[in-house]
């Protein structure tokens, strides 16, 4: 791939390579739901692995309830993403 010398396209180069990097740097609205988001993924990889867990060991009944709430806290997360609210 053959590139111009200009400073200009470099600088294009540089962006889009290094796009999220700059975003670390810069705060954005979207991200005061950011910690929220984190936990209700913990509990829906915690129910997850639970209920598999339970689904295997114990009853299929019991680990399928547990699989279901934990996709109940898997969409509300989805959900924050995907408003951005």
């Amino acid at each position: 791939m053959q590139t111009e010398n200009n400073p200009s396209s470099q600088d294009e180069l540089w962006r889009r390579f290094h796009h999220r990097h700059d975003e670390e740097k810069e705060p954005r609205e979207r991200d005061r739901f950011f910690k929220l988001r984190q936990c209700l993924n913990f509990i829906f990889i915690i129910a997850t692995v639970f209920g598999v867990a339970t689904w295997f060991t114990q009853s299929r009944e019991m680990g399928t309830y547990i699989l279901i709430l934990g996709i109940v806290f898997k969409f509300a997360e989805a959900s924050l993403r995907i408003v951005k609210i």
